[in-house]
């Protein structure tokens, strides 16, 4: 109802988007999609240096895997309270919301706040609040939109708990810059130091934090979610998992190398997300030439028009994925054994990880604006569900997987569903 919207079937197109320019943007995508101008302000709209940020850090965060596998034994120390070796049940994509929102945040702000449930309850409703606001605002006639937008945005009382929770911190970061020069190594200060006027305001750069964490908590959250839930049900792959999980870190601890030779798990994860899908689509763009984009079978899209790429269909092509119905978790590793055995782990890591691109594995995005956070995600769910087998058992509630929800083209977990969690005493580890 929002709008007319191309899309994509595969082959030559997507690879045309894969080699576009900013004549098809995803940034002016989302703007429009998420109506930036009314949902977020804060120049979020016109200006994107954290990305910057994201290709670098949240790239190369090996310094950081120490805190994040500490908030993560915290966190579910905290959320699955356990009690000797009785089951208990929790609403699991809301846990692990909380467990992602803890980790990521860990790094971001950095201890006490990451810990606060109502800051991180912040966190959590404001990706929920800004898509719901912008589905209302897209509804609404564009003259009408100057009137209407304003009172349908949840952007003042997230500008006003974002102060509230992040602004001492940000000053605080500010004073000490100016005084000793050398600040904690975390989001803030990454914000603090790339930020340029407008940006470099105190609530600006509050709301560019909910912002990342918008891009940060929940796609985790639901892809941890689907891998529980397939592991529970499938819980022949268990053992195997765990096994490899309890070698590489016997041998390594949890750093960022460690986890990467998970390759086992990464392979089920990829799997788990290829068969149930997070989305129908991906590569949300918008033709911002005035002369439109042509494809290279002839077909011009006009200024201003939005196309994606039919994702889910793509991953259960049978062209890319042999019994595309069938669930295979170990599809991946298979795929990439022959460049393991080699020593080609690069390889591996390029061309068959879940963090991995390519022209039939669309989940990330391709090219320059393939999403930079993929590997920080990557990482913490791999290196929380290692955590989770090696110190928990894990059953369902019921005798079948939960259902999965769509709404438009959006695909998750259950929320209300729930798993099952008890401690395991024999060959835990820590």
């Amino acid at each position: 109802m929002r709008r007319w919207e191309f899309i994509v079937g595969g082959g030559e197109g997507v690879e045309d988007m894969r080699k576009a320019g900013e004549e098809l943007s995803f940034h002016q995508g989302a703007v429009e999609s998420l109506r930036f101008d009314y949902t977020i302000k804060s120049n979020i709209e016109s200006s994107v240096y954290h990305l910057k940020i994201m290709r670098t850090k949240l790239v190369s965060f090996a310094p950081y895997c120490d805190v994040i596998h500490d908030e993560c034994v915290a966190a579910l120390d905290d959320l699955i309270p356990t009690k000797g070796q009785a089951w208990t049940s929790v609403p699991l994509w809301k846990t692990l919301e909380r467990v992602v929102a803890r980790m990521s945040n860990r790094v971001f702000v950095g201890l006490p706040l990451c810990r606060n449930d109502d800051y991180l309850d912040l966190c959590i409703g404001f990706a929920r609040n800004v898509m719901g606001a912008a589905s209302l605002t897209n509804l609404v006639p564009k003259i009408l939109r100057p009137i209407i937008g304003p009172l349908l945005s949840p952007y003042e009382k997230h500008k006003k708990l974002c102060l509230k929770y992040i602004g001492p911190i940000i000053r605080e970061r500010i004073k000490l810059k100016e005084e000793e020069g050398v600040m904690p190594d975390d989001l803030v200060t990454w914000l603090i130091e790339e930020a340029q006027g407008e940006d470099a305001k105190v609530e600006n750069l509050g709301m560019r934090i909910l912002f990342v964490n918008f891009a940060s908590i929940h796609t985790t959250s639901m892809v941890m979610s689907h891998v529980l839930f397939d592991l529970a049900v499938r819980p022949e792959y268990i053992e195997p998992l765990r096994q490899e999980a309890q070698e590489i870190i016997e041998s390594e601890g949890w750093s960022k190398n460690a986890i990467a030779k998970l390759y086992k798990m990464d392979s089920f994860v990829h799997e788990s997300v290829r068969y149930s899908s997070l989305s129908g689509i991906s590569m949300m763009r918008k033709v911002c030439d005035p002369n439109g984009f042509k494809f290279s079978n002839g077909i011009v899209l006009p200024y201003g028009s939005s196309v994606s790429v039919i994702s889910d269909a793509m991953h259960h092509d049978a062209a890319f994925y042999p019994d595309p119905n069938t669930f295979d978790g170990y599809r991946f590793y298979k795929l990439g054994k022959p460049d393991l055995d080699a020593g080609n782990e690069n390889e591996f890591h390029m061309k068959h990880a879940f963090a991995s691109l390519s022209t039939h594995w669309v989940l990330w995005g391709l090219g320059k604006h393939a999403c930079p956070g993929r590997f920080f995600s990557a990482h913490e769910v791999r290196a929380t569900v290692a955590y989770i087998l090696l110190n928990y058992d894990i059953g369902l509630e019921g005798n079948r997987r939960p259902d999965n929800r769509w709404f438009a083209h959006a695909c998750a977990p259950d929320v209300k569903a729930h798993l099952r969690f008890k401690r395991r005493v024999v060959g835990s580890r820590d």
